[in-house]
């Protein structure tokens, strides 16, 4: 009998095909380094903005990578195991325990990026067979199946040319650093001086604000994306903020007067006013107001678009 030590081109192909699929999706991993695989883990699948080659990778705590997924189906991840700390090894942390608030992070393999933190959009998803919805941010519990979708935010910058006085503006993104006292400190290192922030809340119908003066007396203590501000300035500057994008930043509108933002420009102000049962906007830029009403003739007001950055009064 003879023997052959060659593939068939047909062998060839198959193996060629199946293999890549036979693999652990960890050990395909090229960003993240692949986790320590121990007796007991958690399951998590879901979906998502991924594209082929993104990696999904979860860490305990005490920031140890403990679970790890290389897309290979856009749009979707999983099964992921996310392993357990193993007892045996006492001075090792391998992975998580029971109870452990796990964070998310994703590889962009396009960009060649990584997201963590509030770059990273973590969502319960719905449940399906085994597999229940999950907490956001997940809590690990050994032997537990779950759906969790993911996404990536898009980093987005924007600049304010802020005037000494009052000025109208809104954040078309969740900011990095989010609060009156960040801002402040902002203005600040870019040269200005804040004396106020002002919000006001359509539901309670009261104003809530922040002074430089006396900042433990705040009653605003978080700037929140589409929202309208009132910033008065002693000293005007320019500056630009960072942060993610979020995917609707319209504010619960109340009937009456609302404090609004947009997260792309509008050119057709009559069509958005109607998406929001509203009659007219206003805008205050350079000391001086500008309106449109749905009423009008449009070549008679004086706003003719909405750009991401600026505030406005919507009346509804």
């Amino acid at each position: 009998m003879r023997s052959f030590c060659c593939f068939s081109p047909c062998l060839a192909l198959l193996l060629a095909l199946w293999l890549p699929l036979a693999l652990p999706s960890a050990a395909m991993a090229a960003h993240f380094p692949p986790p320590t695989a121990t007796s007991q883990w958690a399951d998590f699948i879901g979906s998502g903005q991924l594209q082929a080659g993104d990696e999904v990778a979860f860490f305990d705590p005490q920031g140890v990578l403990c679970g790890l997924f290389t897309v290979t189906i856009a749009g979707q991840y999983g099964v992921l195991h996310v392993y357990a700390d193993d007892p045996l090894t006492p001075s090792v942390d391998e992975g998580a325990s029971n109870g452990d608030l796990l964070s998310v992070r994703i590889w962009d393999a396009r960009a060649m990026r990584e997201y963590a933190g509030s770059a990273v959009l973590l969502t319960p998803g719905t449940a399906i067979g085994s597999f229940v919805a999950a907490s956001a941010p997940p809590i690990w519990t050994a032997n537990a199946s779950y759906v969790l979708n993911i996404a990536a935010q898009q980093a987005i910058q924007q600049t304010y040319r802020l005037t000494t006085g009052w000025n109208l503006v809104s954040f078309p993104m969740q900011l990095t650093a989010n609060t009156p006292a960040d801002l402040e400190l902002a203005i600040r290192l870019a040269g200005g001086v804040l004396e106020s922030v002002w919000f006001y809340d359509p539901l309670s119908q009261n104003w809530h604000h922040y002074s430089s003066l006396n900042p433990q007396a705040a009653s605003l203590r978080l700037l929140e994306p589409g929202i309208g501000y009132w910033l008065k300035l002693s000293t005007g500057t320019s500056l630009t903020l960072s942060g993610t994008s979020v995917t609707n930043i319209t504010p619960s509108l109340q009937a009456g007067w609302n404090l609004v933002g947009v997260s792309q420009t509008v050119n057709n102000i009559n069509d958005w006013l109607t998406q929001h049962g509203a009659s007219s906007v206003w805008s205050y830029r350079g000391g001086s107001w500008h309106s449109f009403h749905s009423t009008t003739p449009a070549y008679l007001n004086s706003l003719q678009s909405l750009t991401p950055g600026s505030g406005y009064y919507l009346k509804r």
